[in-house]
Order: structure tokens, then C-alpha cells, then sequence
């Protein structure tokens, strides 16, 4: 978020290169032909993304509140513009919060590192805004859409990439404490809260479980859990 440029230079400029790229080929074969599938974002929307609007529907307006979501917005559309005008077949799957193991600076692992610490030190944990609500989705459950949109999917079309249901981030630290055990206190940090949090980020799916009946399988729970004990074997392993 703090690297404007280099996120606009990375994701605009990178997008072109690939669409351009292609183009090339197509010159000495014509009949070079791959699926596209770009990977767009949630924060397209910004602020259309308000509690009265969700879950946000893919002809939501996209309103972004910063760099990022700009830069997602004009890969979006690149990949409109490159399918009308070169038959490119881009499809644009705009991605929720999705976690796993090994992510890194989302609410899930986040919490996942300090709670793992906590388990082992002590200590309070640290939070921000815990009324925000998030859909979260496992990422076996995004990779699993985004080989159905490659195989399934219409070129020039977008697709929100979203969890089924949206949960306040305090009831994610409620699940955290069933499988630890553990009864966190909270410490509230200034320094996590950001100016432009939507209040919640929520999609509708719809459009993606009607293209190769895509569905969510992994629940928040096994999610959460295998985040955490991710988090934990990391640090005994010194990480």
C-alpha cells in the first residue's frame, strides 16, 4: 500500500507484458490460444463496499480506496479490453480474503503468529478493529476456482472469488480460543486500525458456482486450525 508506483508498475505494466506477449506468439502461430485467468481483487470495490450492498455483485461499481485497488482494476480491465479487441481469453477472477498456511499479513495469520506465541509465552493479543467482518476462504478452495474458471469459465467475464458467509473478526478469535483452549485478552492497538477498513468484504458467488459447479469445502474452523498449527511447528522450529 505504501509503494504506489512500484504496485502500479508491477501489476498494470506486468499485465500488459503478459497480454502483449501472447499477442507475439500468435504471430508466428495462430492457433496459440490459452485461457487468461487474471488474478483480480475484492479491494476493486472499495467503496461500493458497504454493509447495505453485500454480498457485492460482480456489476457492483468498483470504487477503489487506494493504489492497489486501482492497479486490480485496470488489470481487470485490461483483460476485458484485450478479449474484445484481440480475442485474448482473460477471464477476470476477483479474489476475496483467502488464507492458508504460509500466508502472510492477513487477519488469520496474524493472529495465527501471535496466538501461537501466546500459547508458549504468554501474554495479551494484540488486535485492531474486531467488528470489521471478513468471507474468508481457504486457498485449496480458491486454487480449486480458479482451475474451474481456466476450464470452465467465459473469456471476458469476471467472477467473484468468495467464501459463502462473512464473519466478524471476533468470532474468529473465539474460534481460535475453542482450539487452543485458551481464553485471549484482548489488547487493542491504534496502530492496527486502518483509515480506509471496509466494515465488511463480502461477495456474492453465485456466478462462480453456476460455471463447472464450483463449491466451498474447507470450513473456517479447518482453516483456522491448520493456519495455526502451521504457525506453531514454525516457531519451534525457530522461525
Amino acid at each position: 500500500m505504501g509503494r504506489p508506483w512500484e504496485t502500479l508498475d508491477i501489476n498494470v505494466t506486468g499485465t500488459v507484458n503478459l497480454f502483449e506477449a501472447i499477442k507475439s506468439v500468435r504471430e508466428s502461430d495462430p492457433d496459440y490460444a490459452p485461457v487468461i485467468v487474471v488474478a483480480c481483487s475484492s479491494a476493486q470495490y472499495g467503496a461500493s463496499m458497504t454493509p447495505e450492498n453485500v454480498p457485492i455483485s460482480e456489476e457492483t461499481p468498483m470504487l477503489p480506496l487506494h493504489p492497489y485497488g486501482v492497479s486490480k482494476v485496470a488489470q481487470d480491465l485490461l483483460a476485458f479490453q484485450y478479449w474484445h479487441s484481440d480475442r485474448l481469453r482473460g477471464i477476470r477472477a476477483r479474489i476475496f480474503n483467502t488464507t492458508g498456511p504460509r500466508k502472510r499479513d492477513d487477519v488469520v495469520s496474524d493472529f495465527a503468529q501471535r496466538i501461537a506465541r501466546i500459547r508458549r509465552e504468554g501474554g495479551r493479543l494484540r488486535v485492531g478493529n474486531i467488528t470489521a467482518k471478513r468471507a474468508i476462504l481457504d486457498v485449496r478452495d480458491t486454487i480449486a476456482a480458479l482451475l474451474t474458471l481456466a476450464a470452465a469459465g467465459e473469456p471476458g467475464e469476471a467472477y467473484n472469488v468468495c467464501g459463502d458467509a462473512a464473519y466478524r473478526i471476533e468470532e474468529l478469535i473465539g474460534l481460535f480460543e475453542e482450539l487452543t483452549g485458551l481464553t485471549l485478552e484482548l489488547d487493542p492497538d491504534p496502530a492496527l486500525l486502518r483509515p480506509t477498513d471496509e466494515a465488511i468484504i463480502f461477495g456474492d458467488n453465485r456466478k462462480l458456482k453456476s460455471c463447472g459447479g464450483w463449491t466451498q469445502t474447507v470450513t473456517i474452523r479447518d482453516t483456522l486450525a491448520a493456519v495455526l498449527d502451521y504457525e506453531e511447528r514454525r516457531l519451534r522450529n525457530g522461525g
